[in-house]
């Protein structure tokens, strides 16, 4: 089925509150998926939790399509993000997701991010993202990886 498929599924639940995905390891995923699912999201959303850990083949391009989607979700409390050892991130994908969290309408109650092993992605992008979501977001619990 893919992302693909599966981002039709999503599409059409267009009061869904909360999507879970668990891919860490999956080699078929790559920006084009994470593009497809990004673009399916439901604006009702207030839950979201993706793993992608291990996901060789998702980069820069497949973050930035994310950040734009996660701007629009003005409902959104929880966002678990998880992208470590993707090796094909690198600080300009990281930045670009940055830039959607940042562009967001609603204050986030928790936010975790993480990037580690992704060898693309400086230390110091990484602690600049976690201490800007905590400024923008004081009273949210935020953790990832430094």
């Amino acid at each position: 089925m893919g992302l693909t498929g599966l981002s039709e599924g999503i599409k059409s639940q267009i009061q869904l509150e909360e999507v879970t995905l668990v891919l860490a390891m999956d080699e078929n995923i790559d920006d084009e998926g994470l593009i497809s699912l990004s673009e399916s999201l439901s604006l009702s959303l207030k839950n979201i939790k993706f793993d992608f850990s291990k996901c060789t083949k998702i980069g820069d391009i497949g973050l930035e399509a994310l950040g734009k989607c996660l701007e629009k979700l003005s409902f959104l409390q929880k966002l678990f993000l998880n992208f470590s050892s993707c090796l094909q991130i690198t600080n300009e994908g990281v930045l670009s997701l940055e830039k959607g969290l940042k562009e967001m309408k609603k204050d986030l109650f928790e936010v975790s991010l993480y990037f580690s092993l992704c060898k693309n992605v400086s230390s110091e992008v990484k602690k600049n993202l976690l201490a800007g979501l905590k400024d923008q977001y004081p009273l949210a619990k935020i953790s990832g990886s430094e």
